[in-house]
Parts: C-alpha cells; sequence; structure tokens
C-alpha cells in the first residue's frame, strides 16, 4: 500500500537531581491534535505500537539519543517475556500498577532480572501487597497527586535502600524540593515542560505481523 501515516510516539523526559536527562517515558498517541492515550486504549496494541515505532520505523538512536527508555508492559506481555526480545541496555521494563502478582508473572521478571534487565514499578499503591514485586523491582514511580507528601515520607521508608525512587507527575516546586530532599532519584513531570510527541511520516505498514496476541 502506498498511503501515507503519520507514526507517532510521544517521549517525555526523566531527569536527575542535575536536571540532566536520565531517560525518557514513551507512550502511545494516536492523535497528532491529542496529548492523551484514548479512554479505550488497549494496553498490548499499544505496547507494540510503541515498541515497533521507536526501534524499527523512528530508530532508538533518533528518539532517545542513547538513553534508555521506559516502556509500559501489561500483564500478558510480561508473561510473553516480550522485554526480552529489545536489548537490556535500551527498555527499562514498566510493570502496570494492575498487573498481579501471579506465578507467571514473578517467573518471567525474575528471569529479566537474572538476564540484567531493570524493572520499574509504575504509578505504586502503597496499599497492595507490593512485597514479591519489591524484591524483584530497580525503580519505583511514585504519583505525587496520588498521595499528599506527608503521606509520601512515611511510606517510602520502608522501601529497600538499593530502590530508586522516581518522583511522578510533580507539577510544583513544592513537590520538586520535597522529592529532592527525601531520596528521590529521578523526577518527571509538567513543570519541566519537556513533552515532546514526535511525528514521523512514513508509509502504512504492517505493524503487527511481529507482535500477536
Amino acid at each position: 500500500m502506498s498511503d501515507n501515516f503519520q507514526v507517532q510516539v510521544a517521549k517525555q523526559a526523566i531527569l536527575e537531581k542535575n536536571m540532566k536527562t536520565y531517560a525518557y517515558e514513551l507512550l502511545f498517541r494516536n492523535d497528532p491534535l491529542n496529548n492523551f492515550a484514548p479512554e479505550d486504549l488497549d494496553g498490548n496494541n499499544a505496547t507494540a505500537q510503541v515498541l515497533v515505532n521507536s526501534f524499527m520505523t523512528i530508530g532508538l538512536d533518533k528518539l532517545a539519543g542513547g538513553k534508555p527508555v521506559f516502556v509500559n508492559f501489561t500483564q500478558e506481555l510480561i508473561e510473553q517475556k516480550m522485554p526480552l526480545l529489545f536489548p537490556k541496555e535500551s527498555v527499562i521494563i514498566e510493570v502496570l500498577e494492575d498487573v498481579k502478582p501471579e506465578k507467571n508473572v514473578l517467573k518471567a521478571l525474575r528471569e529479566m532480572s537474572q538476564k540484567g534487565y531493570t524493572i520499574a514499578l509504575d504509578d505504586y499503591i502503597f496499599e497492595n501487597d507490593m512485597s514479591e514485586f519489591l524484591k524483584l523491582a530497580n525503580i519505583i514511580k511514585i504519583d505525587f497527586l496520588a498521595y499528599s507528601l506527608p503521606e509520601i515520607k512515611e511510606k517510602i521508608q520502608d522501601f529497600p535502600k538499593r530502590i530508586l525512587l522516581l518522583a511522578e507527575k510533580i507539577d510544583s516546586e513544592e513537590q520538586f524540593n520535597f522529592a529532592k530532599n527525601n531520596g528521590f532519584n529521578f523526577f518527571i513531570g509538567n513543570i519541566f515542560k519537556n513533552h515532546t510527541l514526535l511525528q514521523v511520516k512514513r508509509f502504512l505498514i504492517s505493524t503487527f505481523i511481529f507482535f500477536k496476541f
């Protein structure tokens, strides 16, 4: 086919304390005028499109400039061990908050961890039993809009010291200063104004042959 279409991946810089970029979070977008994913988004297909567009169509060097990228993985994709198809130096496995710590998931994540992949827990929920995930996680993302600052300060005291903390949805200087002063290593949020929607015009190709669900 020769019909043109827009390949799109939204990226948001994840910063260190010195304001240098540590990595990028890659997000699915199907509308150049929309900064948000659709509500009826299918997580498996969204991740597949992000990976195909990033690695095969756009190219990760162009997209991330050699930095690693955080990619959301659903429970099904983790069980299928899809992250193992990509370089461990390039992809940080972001475990979505609705992934259950079931046997097959933990077995797959354990294998990925043993092979040197970095595992991040997305939108960590303090009230849930995440002990099994904590044993495997390298990075924990805390949503600063979901909890008060005193709640966050109290809850993070129990995390293993080896775990790196990522403060997300930072919208104010107060939140940023709090995060810096309370052991957070990385930061992402609207306050930094570094959200970018990268578009590349390509010919229509079949992107889902590679990933079959």
